[in-house]
């Protein structure tokens, strides 16, 4: 390989560790490094933080030379470089689209802003976007009827106007209705009230296209999910394309038992919380389709901060612009710390037990429990361990004292110690910040299962 570039070797390095530290640590610490050029006995790369380069250093460096050595029949060191900004770590963003324009035939309102276009596709959501584009290409006929679920602020409503939009953009004069669950049946009541349910009926039964948002607020309507069940077997019957959305699956709700197999007849997909790096690219959408200017650490804070709610993560970078454009601040970290205190509160959580964290911070670094325990001060053993005392005090009601004797019999300081370093790793390193909160989610899912 001594022709090859230096991303090629690092590539092959990666590979030739991979089994030995597993998919985690290459994933972590290996695949952010960037590799730059290799000048003399040098292999220069360049990290997110100094952090990186401690850990490395510590943990990998030794396996790494040796596999250059391998590869390369020379003996190479690693010489490091901190990046400057974290811009290489954020995905890019797309071009803002132009709004679709809206039909002549206008038979509902769709949100013209809520188009595929503006719509981020991450790990989350990746079926029900595949699913929906495919709809609009062909609706009534393979994925009907579509059913989405998920929390509240993941984008069903989102996704929902995209197909009602992407109908009309085929055909111009497709009968398309958005409602909610709560209209429909307010609608239903009017009919009776004024005697005019073949009106209801017909404006439901001809449609081309019929969207209904939250249609777990039909539970225990009787006559109003009787008249759904024949107005869904009516589109249905004629081909016509339906899509449902709910915050939880079908066979979750109490709804008749012949609907619930009705709404499971043709695909079910389910929306997630987004991860990271798709919190990051709605971050960036949205900073740019609103022409707010802001930092990439900040995109990056609020990114980690904020991670089951998109409404709530596009609403804190509004509140955040809208507090630079009456003061004049320049937005930073802690600035977006202090604007969004009572947003991002501490996650509430029942105590977790002591052993589960031990257990699983000892997988996660690779250790026996009993090196945790154990009085080794080396560098592998060490900052485990004070991640697991740092989750100890955070996750349980012990005192630092019973903590302490926990990791075998050390002292009340040396918990705080451990304690206070591992929170200022936390202010400084936004990466850091996502694995202690995944370290954390594992733990409460383990305790809690």
């Amino acid at each position: 390989m001594n022709n090859s570039s230096p991303q090629e070797v690092w590539s092959a390095v990666v590979s030739e560790l991979h089994p030995e530290i597993g998919e985690d640590n290459v994933s972590l610490w290996l695949k952010p490094v960037e590799p730059q050029r290799i000048e003399g006995n040098l292999l220069h790369i360049r990290v997110p933080n100094k952090f990186f380069i401690d850990w490395i250093r510590d943990n990998y460096q030794r396996k790494i030379e040796s596999c250059l050595k391998k590869l390369l029949g020379q003996d190479l060191s690693l010489s490091y470089a901190v990046a400057k900004d974290v811009q290489p770590l954020l995905p890019p963003s797309d071009p803002i689209p132009v709004a679709l324009p809206q039909s002549e035939f206008t038979f509902s309102e769709l949100n013209p802003r809520y188009t595929f276009n503006n719509f981020i596709v991450g790990t989350s959501n990746r079926f029900a976007n595949a699913t929906a584009e495919a709809i609009c290409k062909n609706p009534g006929k393979q994925f009907n009827p579509f059913f989405l679920y998920g929390g509240v602020g993941l984008g069903k409503t989102h996704l929902m106007h995209a197909i009602g939009q992407g109908i009309r953009k085929k055909n111009s004069r497709a009968r398309v209705l958005y409602i909610t669950a709560e209209q429909f049946v307010n609608e239903y009541i009017d009919s009776i009230r004024y005697e005019k349910p073949d009106a209801f009926r017909s404006k439901y039964r001809n449609l081309d296209c019929l969207l209904i948002d939250d249609i777990q607020f039909l539970i225990a309507k009787g006559r109003s999910e009787e008249e759904f069940f024949h107005t869904y077997n009516a589109l249905f019957d004629s081909h016509k394309q339906i899509i449902i959305s709910s915050d939880r699956a079908p066979k979750e709700m109490s709804l008749e038992q012949r609907l619930v197999s009705r709404l499971e007849w043709g695909v079910v997909a389910d929306i997630k919380p987004p991860d990271l790096e798709t919190r990051i690219a709605i971050l960036r959408k949205k900073a740019e389709s609103e022409q707010i200017l802001v930092p990439d650490d900040v995109i990056l804070f609020v990114a980690t901060a904020i991670k089951t709610n998109i409404r709530e993560l596009e609403g804190a970078l509004v509140r955040l612009q809208a507090l630079a454009a009456v003061t004049g601040v320049h937005l930073t970290v802690d600035v977006a710390k202090e604007t969004l205190k009572d947003t991002i509160s501490a996650d509430s959580h029942s105590p977790v037990r002591l052993e589960t964290i031990q257990k699983l911070i000892a997988e996660k670094y690779s250790l026996d429990i009993r090196e945790l325990k154990s009085k080794s001060r080396t560098s592998n053993v060490a900052f485990p361990r004070q991640v697991a005392m740092y989750l100890a005090c955070h996750l349980t009601e012990l005192s630092t004292t019973a903590i302490g004797q926990a990791f075998g019999g050390r002292d009340h300081s040396t918990v705080t110690h451990a304690r206070d370093k591992i929170a200022d790793l936390l202010e400084k390193d936004f990466l850091f910040v996502e694995q202690i909160s995944k370290l954390t989610d594992q733990i409460k899912a383990v305790d809690n299962s």
